[in-house]
């Protein structure tokens, strides 16, 4: 059985290789003159505009709808007192929302004072209109190449995880398969847009297009810039179950953007992974 999963493994690294050498570019550049201060700034801004947002959408929903029952008629509060479904369904949609203008607001914002500061243009990101096309291309080929060994240290980590009691799952994720049992397809519309066209945008702009340039034009090494990028890329997302599947994602994604100086590669294998999570996950709950 461990031959066979090491196998498989290899196999994966070697088709991950072939399809990220047949795209390669050379159109990075590492010695870009950013600063660590340049790769911390976006994270400031997104998780204090967040985390306040987030503690004022939550204030006013809880207490707006306890002002509400203290005006209603007497025979009515009862069955008002327990707002949860609503509530529930109402905070969900309004803090994914605000999450995913927070998060487009905050790379548009970064991209601006990069080039403003750093003199930045689109080809130096990997973020020309002529790399959409074998961008799109790259990220899916990789997909396809990366299955086999995705499958696999799915069932090891699964397993893993069921020897050790179980953790909870990521609490979007929890909310998805919530949604998609109850038929909630106002929350599946909203989370899918934000898996599967936000959050790549977002994310990878973010971890790889400034965390990851950035430690490298601070003078860390390639391969230790991309295991830190992928590392944090894995923390942010708070979540035990998930760590070591998002670490190795994060870590396939730095080198599909180094090897290839394309970020679009990098958004659309992002993007591509979110949307075959979700249909799977909707096949299976």
């Amino acid at each position: 059985m461990a031959a066979c999963v090491i196998v498989v493994f290899l196999a994966t690294f070697s088709m991950f290789g072939y399809v990220s050498s047949r795209f390669a570019g050379s159109g990075f550049r590492a010695d870009a003159p950013w600063s660590l201060v340049d790769g911390a700034m976006p994270f400031v801004l997104w998780i204090f505009v967040e985390l306040v947002g987030v503690t004022a959408i939550v204030t006013v929903l809880t207490v707006g709808w306890v002002s509400f029952v203290d005006i209603v008629p007497p025979l009515l509060r009862h069955s008002l007192r327990d707002p949860a479904p609503f509530l529930a369904s109402v905070q969900t949609i309004l803090l994914i929302s605000y999450g995913g203008a927070v998060r487009l607001l905050c790379v548009a914002f970064s991209i601006q004072q990069l080039k403003l500061l750093r003199g930045s243009e689109a080809s130096t990101w990997g973020l020309s209109k002529a790399g959409i096309a074998p961008g799109a291309m790259a990220g899916l080929f990789a997909l396809v190449a990366l299955v086999p060994g995705w499958i696999a240290m799915t069932l090891c980590w699964g397993a893993l995880l069921e020897a050790v009691g179980n953790p909870a799952p990521q609490e979007v994720v929890q909310t998805l398969q919530s949604a998609i049992v109850s038929g909630d397809w106002i929350t599946i519309s909203i989370l899918s847009v934000t898996a599967v066209v936000i959050a790549p945008l977002f994310e990878e702009v973010l971890f790889r297009g400034i965390l990851l340039r950035a430690l490298i034009g601070g003078g860390l090494p390639t391969a230790a810039a991309v295991v830190s990028s992928a590392a944090l890329f894995a923390l942010i997302h708070a979540s035990v179950s998930a760590f070591v599947p998002l670490f190795l994602l994060g870590c396939v994604l730095g080198v599909l953007f180094l090897r290839t100086a394309n970020l679009w590669a990098s958004i659309f294998l992002h993007a591509s992974f979110n949307a075959s999570s979700i249909v799977v996950m909707a096949l299976f709950s």
